[in-house]
């Protein structure tokens, strides 16, 4: 038996294996062809069998020995019924992955049931989703979960809607949320399922969810963009209304070199602090802060899909104290290599004429996550340098001037920067 990591048992028996009890549209009794382990190469878990995949970074996911170890308690925890299934190979958990604090997790179940694909598209996954609904209550349930909820719930993922559930139980003392969301993959019924300690934060974990074949794939920048262009490039929630789907990001192109072009969002596209709640760090530095790791990892994987994120460029990013306002007697500390970054102070003065040049507006997004806009709708934004304390940051208020703010502020917005390729 394979072995499995430590926390992996308790994830188990949060995850909700629904693609195990979803209406049968035929007999399951033939051996299920095909079902394949997820493969993860970087920051991509691909199942190629199923097209599906699922993105993740700095999380742990599952080898083929760890996911049939998985499965073999699957098959003992579960009802008899669908843990028959698991032992004879029609029902598996085909791809696991789950965080460093081991409190959340995502998992896809493929479930073999001939003409089951057919039947959804004649039916609609609505209709799949609310006929099941009473077994996966009961699934719940028998999982020892009196309390649970569960109700159908869609998702707009990639311009694209996904019907599936929304779970919420106790367990350990402790609030879990899971949202899942089901698909038909000819002859197999399939489930995505994340579980976290948040709503909001399964909602954030399905929407990694891709399609491999219906990706975006990445066409290079003409070698004509001059500074001042405006390019789309990426999607990103920016209205709010996360069930209209993600929108094109606008950029500005800040400066053009042989080979590539650096760009700076128009607007400021969300709400984060710079460092989290932690207001007074005396050894804060860029490459110590939480907002260059939310930028090179939760907003590349929400912005782009895996082409157009492998494209941009691992940049140098220089943080000597020259980058910073000279007037403040604080450390930009080590110089980092980054595909997302905040502009320094000096690149904001580079780039930008005067204060005018410097004014953003925030998305209805950034907004909704307390984003700060004056009357006139202008912004501020976060600069990776220090402030005037070092455990302070820069940033650009909302007349376009330079200011020192400390760095759990959570209304000032973020503009990211990227260095893209040019074509020949």
């Amino acid at each position: 038996m394979g072995t499995i990591r430590r926390g992996t048992a308790f994830l188990l028996v949060l995850a909700v294996l629904t693609g195990f009890c979803l209406p049968a549209a035929a007999d399951t009794a033939a051996t299920a062809p095909g079902l394949t382990a997820g493969v993860y190469d970087g920051y991509l878990y691909r199942n190629s069998f199923l097209d599906i995949g699922f993105r993740v970074r700095d999380w742990h996911c599952y080898d083929s020995a760890e996911l049939a170890a998985y499965n073999q308690l699957t098959a003992v925890l579960l009802p008899e019924d669908i843990g028959e299934l698991v032992r004879q190979k029609q029902s598996l958990v085909l791809m696991c992955a789950d965080s460093p604090d081991g409190l959340a997790s995502v998992n896809i179940a493929a479930t073999y049931v001939p003409g089951f694909g057919a039947a959804a598209e004649e039916l609609g996954m609505q209709t799949v989703a609310e006929m099941s609904l009473d077994s996966v209550r009961n699934v719940q349930k028998s999982l020892g979960r009196p309390d649970v909820s569960v109700s159908v719930v869609s998702d707009r993922i990639s311009g694209e809607t996904f019907w599936g559930y929304q779970v919420s139980f106790t367990y350990m003392g402790m609030q879990f949320y899971q949202r899942q969301i089901l698909l038909a993959a000819d002859d197999y019924s399939v489930a995505l399922t994340a579980t976290a300690l948040s709503a909001g934060e399964t909602m954030e974990m399905i929407g990694r969810f891709y399609r491999i074949s219906g990706e975006r794939e990445f066409a290079p920048f003409s070698p004509e963009l001059r500074p001042g262009d405006i390019v789309s490039y990426g999607r990103y929630d920016q209205d709010g209304d996360r069930d209209n789907g993600k929108e094109e990001i606008e950029w500005t192109v800040l400066d053009v070199q042989e080979d590539r072009a650096l760009l700076l969002s128009v607007h400021t596209l969300d709400a984060v602090t710079y460092n989290g709640n932690d207001r007074y760090d005396e050894n804060l530095t860029w490459e110590t802060c939480a907002l260059r790791g939310w930028l090179n990892s939760t907003f590349l994987t929400e912005a782009f899909s895996p082409d157009e994120e492998a494209a941009v460029i691992c940049a140098d990013v220089p943080n000597s104290p020259s980058q910073g306002n000279p007037e403040w007697d604080t450390d930009g500390g080590n110089d980092t290599q980054d595909r997302a970054f905040a502009l320094s102070v000096a690149e904001s003065e580079q780039f930008f004429a005067d204060d005018a040049a410097r004014l953003c507006s925030p998305t209805d997004r950034a907004l909704a996550r307390n984003a700060f806009a004056n009357s006139l709708g202008n912004g501020s934004w976060w600069l990776r340098s220090p402030g005037g304390y070092q455990y302070c940051a820069a940033m650009i208020g909302p007349g376009g001037n330079l200011v020192s703010m400390s760095t759990d502020n959570g209304g000032v917005g973020v503009r990211p920067a990227i260095w893209v390729p040019l074509g020949s």
